[in-house]
């Protein structure tokens, strides 16, 4: 189904784009000339000469190619030929503070992805997988809050259960929280370069930066976590 638009006086729009609605278009007519002076038919039919100053015309949308965290769209702008139109956009760069507060949030956001992606330690020989959830390191915690030196547990790790130590434990705790500082750390680094950064370029630069950055953490993380079996 085609857009169309309502134009007036020399290529003025008044209405569109919009598939073809009788009402809607009847409305914007009625306005123009008043009430009962046209009838819009009830299928579309292309393009219609409605008055010496008013038609009715097809028109070819197209969407704004841009990167909406660098750049605006600007527009639309209409060209006319043969009795059809083309809409059309150009883009603007978006204010340096505006794009920084879009580039922190986002790296906030990515940063708890990466915290919650999970790590491995070596307990035993076997390289084990730690979940660093909130919830997951929660647990890790709490059972090393009640157990007493020399007492083991039965852990059942992604891999395999293993009757670890409260020491084995504890680095199980402390692997998993220095894998999570890191990313905090990568966080507040990140912060610290935006706000240094006073130009486009640059911010594209670090933005790059950090995409790599989350990409390649969070492809390690998923190699070294086994596939659920459901258990």
């Amino acid at each position: 189904m085609a857009n169309y638009l309502v134009v007036s006086d020399n290529q003025r729009v008044q209405l569109g784009p919009t598939v073809w609605n009788r009402g809607f278009i009847q409305s914007t007519i009625d306005k123009l000339l008043g009430p009962e002076v046209y009838t819009v038919p009830p299928a579309e039919q292309g393009y219609i000469q409605v008055t010496a100053n008013l038609e009715i015309v097809p028109v070819t949308v197209t969407a704004p190619v841009l990167d909406p965290l660098f750049q605006d769209p600007v527009g639309p702008n209409y060209t006319f030929s043969n009795n059809a139109a083309t809409m059309s956009w150009g883009t603007t760069d978006r204010p340096v503070h505006m794009i920084q507060d879009d580039i922190k949030s986002r790296v906030a956001s990515m940063r708890y992805d990466l915290e919650s992606a999970n790590t491995t330690a070596n307990i035993q020989n076997t390289i084990v997988t730690l979940d660093t959830t909130r919830g997951g390191r929660g647990n890790f915690t709490q059972i090393y809050g009640w157990m007493q030196d020399g007492q083991t547990v039965g852990w059942k790790f992604p891999e395999k259960w293993l009757n670890i130590s409260k020491t084995e434990l504890g680095l199980c705790i402390q692997t998993g929280a220095l894998y999570i500082q890191t990313q905090y750390v990568w966080e507040q680094n990140t912060d610290a370069q935006l706000a240094n950064i006073n130009d486009i370029p640059s911010l594209k630069n670090l933005w790059s930066n950090v995409q790599g950055y989350y990409a390649n953490t969070m492809s390690i993380s998923a190699k070294t976590e086994p596939e659920d079996d459901g258990a």
